[in-house]
């Protein structure tokens, strides 16, 4: 689509993590040292795998920011914050979408990192008039290419897809800390080949988007705002597979 939708019409916590609509082949062959990304359906009901390398799709918008700024994705990967009539750019090899929390002063997006594959994770957060300066948000030695980021409305949270362990599963990232951990797959066996079908209780990301994040049920609003631990979220994303949702303890 040329341009997104006005921050005045949709919360854009919700917007920004929504997929970009679009079909996608897959491959029906993983070569050794990929890691898995989803289990889909093939011809005659096979099983495929999705490698985790297989990015989701680069779509154009403009965003509004905090302080008046604008922000504009142009269908190429190239992400500016627009502001007084100046340009400044953050990205030109944006992968997908970039996720903003709800008041619009926190932004995260992923990148290629270089000619190759891979990708990492950055984010800009506002100060005072301007901005600060992009930040990776994982250490670069760790790898795993992340991608597919969702801040949740309070910006204190973002969850990503990543395949560090050799099976992209979700990760949850503490914007303040830097501190990470793994939310699906914990634990299933490191298989970065299977010919015929993912590991028991693997559970796929999504594949061409990011989860949406929604107030964890039973949980009072207030406690959204407290500094503890367990964040009061839950998320959502829709599979090859189907629908998941789970709740962040």
């Amino acid at each position: 689509m040329p341009h997104g939708p006005s921050a005045a019409s949709f919360p854009l916590w919700g917007l920004l993590a929504l997929a970009c609509a679009c079909d996608a082949s897959v491959e029906s062959t993983i070569s050794e040292g990929q890691p898995l990304s989803a289990a889909v359906t093939g011809p005659g009901n096979a099983v495929d795998l999705v490698p985790e390398t297989d990015l989701p799709p680069t779509a154009s918008g403009r965003w509004d920011l905090a302080g008046g700024a604008s922000l504009v994705l142009q269908s190429g990967g190239r992400l500016s914050i627009w502001q007084n009539g100046q340009e400044r750019l953050l990205s030109s090899t944006v992968v997908g979408r970039p996720t903003l929390d709800e008041r619009a002063t926190t932004l995260a997006w992923a990148q290629r990192d270089g000619t190759g594959p891979g990708t990492r994770l950055l984010c800009v957060r506002q100060s005072g008039t301007g901005w600060t300066s992009p930040r990776n948000l994982l250490p670069d030695h760790l790898g795993g290419s992340p991608d597919r980021p969702s801040l949740s409305p309070d910006g204190r949270w973002l969850v990503f897809t990543w395949g560090i362990t050799g099976l992209a599963s979700l990760w949850l990232l503490d914007m303040d800390s830097g501190d990470h951990r793994q939310l699906t797959n914990v634990g299933l066996e490191n298989q970065r080949h299977v010919p015929g079908s993912p590991p028991a209780g693997f559970v796929p990301v999504p594949h061409h988007s990011a989860p949406v994040f929604s107030p964890a049920p039973g949980r009072p609003e207030s406690s959204r705002n407290q500094a503890h631990l367990s964040p009061s979220w839950s998320i959502a994303w829709d599979a090859p597979d189907g629908h998941h949702e789970l709740e962040l303890e």
